[in-house]
């Protein structure tokens, strides 16, 4: 039985400094989809920790987790990723608004972490 749902699934490997704007730049597609009329039911991150994407090949730097696993101490420490606080800040702000996706928290967001330029470039 066909819903009318899909679900789009990219698997990338991003440099620790792009996973904040990636999320940014996803949630603001999300937002549009919306705007446009479509109905979304959700939006999920992969992955809570960081994992590697291994049919593209070992890239150490290519993490995308919420979470920062320090592989090179025994201990394994996990850290907050800056992406993480972004998509905590547009959550946060967006439920004051009762908005699926708060607008000025997509702007205030990009002010504070960047944005992808069309040519994928972090600006």
């Amino acid at each position: 039985m066909n819903l009318g749902y899909f679900y789009l699934i990219i698997p990338i490997t991003l440099p620790h400094k792009n996973r904040g704007p990636f999320i940014i730049s996803h949630l603001e597609q999300v937002k549009r989809a919306i705007n446009d009329g479509i109905n979304i039911i959700g939006y999920l991150h992969w992955s809570l920790i960081d994992n590697y994407e291994w049919q593209e090949g070992y890239n150490p730097e290519g993490k995308f987790g919420l979470l920062y696993i320090d592989h090179k101490n025994s201990d394994f420490k996990r850290s907050i990723t800056k992406g993480a606080n972004i998509y905590s800040f547009i959550i946060k702000e967006s439920l004051k608004t009762n908005e699926q996706i708060n607008t000025s928290a997509i702007i205030d967001a990009k002010k504070i972490l960047g944005v992808f330029t069309e040519e994928g470039t972090l600006m």
